[in-house]
């Protein structure tokens, strides 16, 4: 599969961009049997939204990337990015730069 145009990554030596966003996550049932009568409610209770903060690595005309936390070089030969999410475009309902 093509990658998707790439509107922006980060580069080493950038300040990362910080962005906030709304996301509808995907979700499961709870592992168990359900009965009929409690499906509707387990569908209509909406508990799948997230608010997110995070540094911007990737865009691309499909997806974000954002990570939570960054750790530069300083003891290490490279830098690392902790609790990275690739988010699809469309599930995005909010969107700010911070």
């Amino acid at each position: 599969m093509k990658k998707p145009k790439v509107i922006y990554e980060y580069k080493k030596g950038d300040k990362p961009k910080l962005i906030y966003i709304e996301w509808a996550d995907a979700v499961s049932a709870p592992d168990k049997w359900m009965p009929e009568n409690d499906i509707g409610h387990w569908i209509d209770e909406g508990k799948w939204w997230v608010k997110h903060v995070g540094f911007l690595i990737e865009e691309t005309e499909d997806y974000i990337v954002l990570a939570a936390m960054k750790m530069d070089e300083h003891a290490f030969s490279q830098g690392f990015w902790g609790h990275v999410h690739k988010i699809p475009k469309p599930w995005i309902k909010e969107r700010r730069e911070l």
